[in-house]
Parts: C-alpha cells; sequence; structure tokens
C-alpha cells in the first residue's frame, strides 16, 4: 500500500486498463502483519482503501481478526493470538459493504476532495470516490493521514439535483441527511480523525 495519500491518488488516475486489473492486499505470508508494519490504525485505513478501489481484492488469514503474529507456512499450527474486536468489527462491515452488485459491477469514479476553508491544507489527507449502479451508490472517504483532516467533496451533478440525500455510514451506523442544493452549493463537508473512514451507502 503507498504511503501517502497523495500517491494513492496519483495511482488512481492511472489508465483504467493497468488500474483495474491490478490485485489489491495489505499483507501476505510473506511479510509482517499489517498492524506491526503500518501500526493498527492506519492498516484498518489501507485495508478500506485495498478493498473499496477497483481490482482483485485478496484478505490474508487473520486479516481480518486484526492478527499481528506472521506464522511461516510450513508450520502446521499457529499460536493463539485474541482478536482484535475493533479490526473485526470494522472487517465486518466493509465486506458488507463491498458484498454488493455496485462494489463488483458498477461505475466506478475518483473524487477531488477540496479545502473546506484557506490556509486549511489537511483535505489533501482526504481520498474519496464514488461506485454506482442504477439508483444505488456508495461513497467511500478515507483520511489517510496522521492529522485530523477537514475537505469539502464536490459530486456529480446528477446527485446535486436530489431533493434529498440519506449518506448512511456503515462503519458508524449515523446517517446525514443533504438537501441537493445544498450539495451543488457547498459540496459534501468531511471533518475526520487521522486514519479514520466514512462508507455511505445511499440511494438516488
Amino acid at each position: 500500500m503507498h504511503d501517502e495519500p497523495m500517491s494513492v491518488r496519483d495511482h488512481l488516475r492511472a489508465d483504467p486498463d493497468y488500474r483495474d486489473k491490478c490485485v489489491r492486499f495489505i499483507e501476505n505470508h510473506d511479510e509482517e502483519r499489517a498492524p506491526v508494519i503500518f501500526g493498527r490504525k492506519k492498516s484498518q485505513a489501507a485495508g478500506v482503501i485495498a478493498a473499496t478501489v477497483p481490482g482483485l481484492r485478496f484478505f490474508n488469514d487473520g486479516q481480518l481478526e486484526g492478527k499481528r503474529i506472521r506464522t511461516p507456512v510450513h508450520l502446521g499450527r499457529e499460536p493463539k493470538e485474541p482478536v482484535d474486536s475493533e479490526t473485526a468489527d470494522l472487517y465486518r462491515r466493509l465486506l458488507r459493504f463491498t458484498h454488493s452488485a455496485v462494489v463488483h459491477s458498477g461505475e466506478w469514479m475518483l473524487l477531488e476532495s477540496r479545502q473546506a476553508w484557506n490556509r486549511n491544507e489537511s483535505y489533501r489527507g482526504i481520498l474519496a470516490w464514488l461506485w454506482h449502479l442504477g439508483e444505488n451508490w456508495k461513497l467511500v472517504v478515507v483520511n489517510y493521514s496522521m492529522i485530523r483532516a477537514q475537505g469539502v467533496i464536490f459530486l456529480p451533478y446528477r446527485l446535486n439535483t436530489q431533493v434529498f440525500i440519506q449518506f448512511r455510514d456503515v462503519l458508524s451506523d449515523k446517517v446525514y441527511e443533504r438537501t441537493g442544493s445544498e450539495l451543488a452549493k457547498s459540496g459534501l463537508y468531511v471533518d475526520l480523525e487521522p486514519w479514520q473512514a466514512h462508507l455511505f451507502d445511499f440511494n438516488a
């Protein structure tokens, strides 16, 4: 996984013929576990990114439970390790979010984050993209940085013509209501802690 949000964004701007055929994973049996390399929170953010962009998605054995001990593949057993309940809950919600025709057969679109106010450069850490199929939409927003970040995301014109939209975040179960005119004028404001993400599910 790329280390900086700009490098992730640049990769996602690549030619679709290349980008959409990439294999996505954040850990494998040959390397240390993602929570050990990245840290717990960053590994969760990296997992959200890898699971929600175009390409073939792989999950290593134990990744969904937040395991930290790498076991050589030639061993017939592995040490007992407690499940990281926060990581397990995140992946449970994430996989439910991606287990959808929208993410597998829909159209994907990279979005840009803009300044929330002058001299606030934290928006550069925010990554965002959309999946949509028919009336079903999914919006992913990730603060892939070590500081709290605020930014404004402008959505496609079609969404700005809606009377109102209910954005349901499957990671927190919170619902945010916005009118189309508000989105057209001011965009969607987001404020995220380091490595935090929104997984919005909505219809339009």
